[in-house]
């Protein structure tokens, strides 16, 4: 079992790639909200022209109307827009607060993340394309006439490496593609 949690993670990585992916690809449409709510906070997550927003909010006041928006030193700001400040490669941070307008209540603590998409698909892909790699690199050692494992050279000792102990596994019983996942 324990080598199946590799390959498994592994599955579940790509799969997620791929829809993270799709997801991607229909961002440049309407807006895709995920909406979740707590005890005393609420937010959401959108896809907004290949970026993914995580919006939290201190306190479900959320449908009571309009608010006021002010920065951290007080600053009236314009209504929650999808643009703010600075963004290096897409990533961005703001913390405003609201103040609901004509109603009587707490002020609100929203903060805004924003992530680029294709970083996100990059790091799912991550795990398979480094499972890619190991699987190349082993067998290309073992056709070389090396240990799998650590790369020792095999020629003097045909039954055993005597680098890490591991059996050989004849030239001939070894694939010469990559195994798949």
């Amino acid at each position: 079992m324990r080598r199946h949690v590799p390959n498994i993670l592994t599955g579940v990585s790509l799969v997620l790639c791929v829809a993270t992916l799709a997801l991607w690809a229909i961002s440049y449409g309407p807006t895709v909200l995920f909406r979740y709510r707590g005890d005393g906070w609420q937010g959401y997550a959108s896809t907004y022209r290949g970026d993914v927003w995580l919006d939290h909010m201190d306190h479900g006041y959320w449908e009571r109307g309009a608010f006021l928006f002010a920065d951290r030193t007080g600053a009236t700001l314009r209504p929650l827009g999808r643009t703010f400040g600075p963004r290096p490669l897409g990533f961005g941070y703001n913390e405003f607060y609201m103040w609901p307008l004509g109603v009587q209540g707490p002020t609100v603590k929203h903060c805004q993340t924003t992530a680029p998409l294709w970083f996100v698909a990059a790091l799912l892909a991550a795990p398979a394309g480094l499972r890619w790699w190991m699987a190349r690199r082993a067998t290309r050692r073992a056709v070389a006439g090396r240990c799998r494992e650590c790369g020792y050279d095999l020629r003097a000792t045909p039954d055993r490496c005597p680098e890490c102990g591991r059996p050989v596994v004849p030239a001939s019983a070894t694939p010469a593609a990559p195994a798949a996942f």
